[in-house]
């Protein structure tokens, strides 16, 4: 009894940090979301003075006017938006991704350039990929030069809306090709060879076989792509622009409303949109068996193997496979078309990366020139991103400090969480992982509507802080459910060795634990850090000085030598600047990111 009271003591100190910045930095905004939603603010002239004055009250009206007149018709837009591309591009998404993991399910020559290749859409930041994908459908861009046609993509229409859905499935379906992959490595061999002999065609294999014994791992893919595009603001806000019916999303919406100081309103929009995401999300966990957090046998709390990082310590061979070891099925005499379709996927996933640093290396003067080298190579796009007057090399620099900040503080705080989690028994740690990993899932504008109001209020908007606290809420709850399952795949026996050593199981976590789990928090370093240096709603909401905006939202609103004109060769010079760092951690350190990323596929 009393070792236990000692254990749950340890374990109140080494969460108690973590759960603090949490309630702190998703806590307080969820309920001062809620709080604002019910305030309506009013406007009028003071018959003394002559000045404006603002008297706020209690209401509901921030809710009903969602539903009705003008307003009305936005939200109902916005969430038909929000609705068909969450449907859409996840269903392609998901084809596309079992489509690439069906076949890279084979040893072949060059596995590690397929396996580096499909990391790079992911890697890029969804600013940049806007960006990117905007200059690639321009009206001279090379869509329509590939389509021999002339469409204006980025105007009002459905041309746009499909032009976020293709962007869009570029970026992520990889993400859900390699999910999928950690789940067929893992299924035995032994399998497909008896249905081989019960005469079953490919066909029939796929769906009876492979597919009910991958669902756990696409389930999940799905679950999380889905929450995702439910919040996605990034992409059409870059890509298109706000203010467009056709590609305004729930999150562009509250959005609007914050840039425009109506925080009731803004509040309203986002709260909605929460309940929108829950509603989703326990769907999946109850109706179709999502196994997020996970139950052992015998309803033993654990985190589950369908959690990311989480096969790390329950499947060790499944993840070697997936990464490139282990055992490996060899496709005999293959056929030309499986070749085919290993390039298909370095091209699919290269080809727009290709054509940014193509266009990065032309001439100015060239800028238009869809031919597929840089002839003559230039670096004057390279020199006119680094000028003084777009203050790219100073928004560099705080990406650098903003990301590497926000990685440290995650580190100190989710390590200790994360042990204690892992090796401590403690009542109830299964459902504060839970709690944990569901705060991941709030959409971003939700926590930035009232985080905003706040900074206004205490004078820290265009500060780094400002940057970094908000950037916690998606941060600390990653880098916890990633360092848990790293944590939960050393054997017990350790500590009990040390403690018979004599030591205390804050001593035996220092000097034992620690030290063996350093590759998996280098490798949560990595994915912290990327991460946050692709983070760009919050920056683009509580920074608005050019000295403290980071190099997403700098290089997102460069602008030419006349004030509208868009300066896509600065722009996609300055997009490979950003994001070659990540591309060389990318090939540096592939194996590493595609064990945090695909392990939790696999149950």
């Amino acid at each position: 009894m009393g070792r236990r009271v000692g254990v749950g003591r340890l374990a109140m100190l080494l969460l108690s940090p973590s759960v603090l910045v949490l309630l702190l930095v998703i806590g307080y905004p969820i309920v001062s979301a809620l709080r604002l939603s019910f305030i309506k603010s009013t406007e009028g002239i003071d018959p003394n003075t002559g000045l404006i004055t603002r008297t706020s009250s209690f209401s509901l009206d921030n809710y009903t006017n969602i539903f009705k007149g003008e307003s009305g018709d936005l939200f109902w837009n916005a969430f038909w938006n929000t609705t068909t591309f969450t449907v859409v591009t996840v269903a392609i998404e998901t084809v596309v991704g079992i489509c690439m993991a069906l076949i890279m399910n084979n040893a072949f020559r060059g596995r590690g350039l397929v396996r580096a290749s499909i990391l790079v859409p992911w890697a890029i930041p969804t600013a940049i990929s806007g960006l990117l994908w905007r200059w690639i459908f321009t009206a001279q861009g090379v869509a329509n030069d590939v389509l021999h046609a002339h469409v204006l993509w980025t105007t009002e229409g459905i041309q746009s809306w499909l032009a976020v859905v293709i962007a869009d499935t570029w970026k992520t379906a990889p993400f859900i090709g390699l999910l999928v992959l950690a789940g067929l490595q893992i299924i035995p061999a032994e399998v497909y060879e008896a249905a081989k002999m019960d005469g079953a065609t490919p066909w029939v294999t796929f769906w009876r076989i492979t597919l009910p014994l991958v669902k756990p791992a696409l389930v999940v893919a799905v679950l999380f792509r889905m929450l995702d595009v439910l919040r996605m603001f990034d992409l059409p806000f870059v890509l298109i622009g706000r203010g467009k019916s056709s590609t305004d999303t729930l999150s562009i919406l509250a959005y609007n409303e914050m840039d425009n100081l109506h925080f009731g309103p803004a509040a309203a929009y986002a709260t909605v949109l929460f309940l929108y995401v829950a509603i989703v999300a326990y769907v999946f966990v109850r109706l179709l068996g999502a196994d997020i957090v996970g139950r052992g046998v015998g309803g033993e709390d654990q985190v589950s193997q369908t959690t990311p990082a989480a096969a790390v310590a329950t499947a060790p061979v499944a993840r070697n496979a997936a990464i490139g070891g282990g055992q490996r099925r060899r496709r005999r005499g293959a056929s030309w078309l499986y070749y085919v379709g290993i390039a298909a996927i370095v091209v699919y996933c290269l080809a727009p990366f290709y054509w940014m640093v193509v266009s990065a290396l032309r001439r100015p003067n060239d800028q238009f020139s869809n031919a597929p080298l840089p002839m003559p190579l230039s670096l004057k796009n390279l020199e006119a991103a680094f000028s003084s007057t777009n203050g790219f090399g100073r928004a560099l620099l705080n990406s650098v400090i903003v990301a590497g900040a926000t990685t440290v503080v995650t580190l100190v705080l989710g390590i200790s969480a994360a042990y204690a989690l892992a090796r401590l028994d403690f009542r109830g740690k299964g459902f504060l992982l839970s709690v944990i990993i569901a705060t991941s899932m709030f959409p971003g504008i939700a926590v930035v509507v009232p985080i905003r109001q706040l900074f206004v209020n205490i004078n820290w908007i265009n500060t780094y802080q400002a940057m970094v606290l908000p950037s916690l809420s998606f941060a600390l709850p990653l880098s916890i459910w990633l360092l848990t399952a790293f944590f939960r795949q050393m054997p017990f026996e350790l500590e009990e060795a040390a403690q018979i050593d004599g030591c205390t199981p804050s001593q035996a976590f220092r000097r034992i634990i620690l030290p063996i789990a350093a590759p998996g928090v280098f490798t949560t370093a990595i994915l912290v850090f990327i991460s946050a240096w692709n983070e760009f709603i919050i920056a683009v909401s509580v920074v608005n000085k050019s000295e403290y905006k980071t190099a997403n939202v700098i290089v997102s609103q460069f602008t030419g030598q006349y004030q509208f004109d868009q300066p896509f060769g600065t722009q996609m010079a300055a997009g490979v600047v950003v994001t070659i760092p990540l591309v060389i951690a990318v090939l540096l350190f592939q194996r590493r990111i595609v064990e945090g990323l695909t392990a939790g596929g696999v149950k």
